[in-house]
């Protein structure tokens, strides 16, 4: 278990008064405390918390001094103790460089390290490797190279944002502010793999979340509405009401930070289409739903690493198949047809307005993405859309490379 120090967002007591420390020496500030308290719990390089006396060291402070500000910096409750999971997320700069190497397009890469654990689970195994992906990609956004003063930022769903985002709670906020965070799609009451998580990772969900991970204002901009809707008109008529409505080049994002699916077990509306308990949210669409599902089996049967709908932020797409994979005109317009009735149906960003954010923050890895994510880093004709950093475990990185 690892010790992770956190600063609340509440209002800092007064200075802590220097008694000892000379006429000359500035009162203890807010900010002090939480940066001795943080290095209170830093670990040295043998694995050991430092001293009250190490900390004084460095900071050039009486020790008793240390001590009280530590104290009131815990009684002010502008830190907290969290007890969390300790991870093995080891990145891979070498593989790191070459992905960046072969797709120049990108500004930034993470590799995460991913060894198969013998006999686990494929849905946990795909849950272990998102929560991985989520805290390497929540540790480069905590270094403060990607966000700025004013930034737009939108929210898709799913596990690799919502990790990233908890891996982001557990941080110092980002000295950022008068950002505007927004949803990027309705409610379609995402679950993770493994049925471990008691949460709802859906993008309302991780918009609100997300906020408290900022040291300023942060404008918050919900969708509010279930995804799917019975008719195109229907669905139109809500669309107007929200945000995605009234998207122009003033409000659009900056950046957006989003994950890729396969319509495969697991996948929310895989298990919906396969489930005898359903949810009316998600009912308008089972006519299209049902169907996809029982094409993507199908052709999953026969060659179980291609997966031919993906979506990206619940829009969803057709996957171009591999050299090796064959699929006759017939079966590709039936999804072609499907695709078309789903997505007239959705409440979320359109084809249009994913090409118009800057940049994409994209988290992605684990079974059936290796396809996807090549597709849309190599195809730009057809996905038009500017990811711009890449996260991903070391086997997705490795297939990314062949040709």
């Amino acid at each position: 278990m690892l010790v992770v120090m956190k600063p609340t967002q509440q209002k800092a007591g007064n200075p802590l008064p220097t008694p000892g420390d000379g006429p000359k020496r500035k009162p203890i500030t807010p900010e002090d405390k939480i940066r001795m308290t943080l290095l209170r719990f830093e670990l040295d390089g043998q694995g050991r918390l430092q001293s009250v006396e190490d900390v004084a060291g460095r900071v050039g402070r009486n020790v008793a001094v240390v001590s009280r500000a530590i104290a009131s910096a815990f009684a002010e409750r502008l830190v907290e103790v969290r007890r969390v999971e300790a991870d093995s997320v080891v990145r891979l700069p070498a593989l790191e460089e070459r992905i960046k190497q072969r797709y120049r397009e990108l500004c930034g890469v993470v590799v995460v390290r991913e060894v198969p654990m013998e006999g686990e689970d494929p849905r946990s195994r795909n849950d272990r490797i998102h929560r991985n992906l989520g805290w390497a990609m929540g540790e480069l956004i905590a270094t403060g190279t990607l966000f700025r003063d004013k930034d737009r930022i939108g929210l898709g769903s799913g596990r690799g944002v919502f990790y990233t985002v908890e891996a982001l709670v557990r941080k110092l906020p980002l000295s950022v502010g008068d950002v505007t965070i927004g949803s990027l799609t309705g409610s379609v009451y995402a679950r993770d793999h493994s049925g471990q998580l008691n949460h709802m990772l859906d993008a309302d969900n991780h918009t609100a979340h997300l906020a408290g991970c900022f040291s300023g204002r942060a404008q918050l901009r919900l969708i509010s509405h279930p995804i799917a809707f019975k008719t195109p008109s229907a669905l139109k008529e809500v669309q107007r009401l929200t945000w995605l409505g009234e998207w122009d080049e003033r409000s659009r994002p900056t950046h957006a930070l989003m994950g890729v699916g396969a319509l495969i077990p697991g996948h929310r509306l895989h298990e919906e289409a396969r489930s005898s308990d359903k949810n009316e949210w998600l009912s308008p669409i089972a006519e299209f739903v049902e169907p996809l599902v029982d094409i993507c089996d199908s052709i999953r049967s026969r060659f179980p690493r291609y997966c031919p709908v993906m979506d990206l932020c619940n829009r969803f797409f057709f996957v171009e198949p591999p050299p090796d994979v064959q699929i006759d005109g017939g079966t590709r317009d039936d999804i072609g047809r499907l695709l078309a009735g789903l997505n007239e149906r959705l409440l979320t960003v359109t084809p249009e307005q994913l090409a118009e954010i800057e940049s994409i923050i994209l988290v992605a890895g684990g079974e059936n993405k290796d396809l996807i994510v090549k597709n849309l880093l190599r195809n730009r004709s057809r996905y038009p859309y500017r990811v711009r950093y890449l996260c991903t475990d070391s086997l997705t990185a490795s297939a990314l490379l062949d040709d």
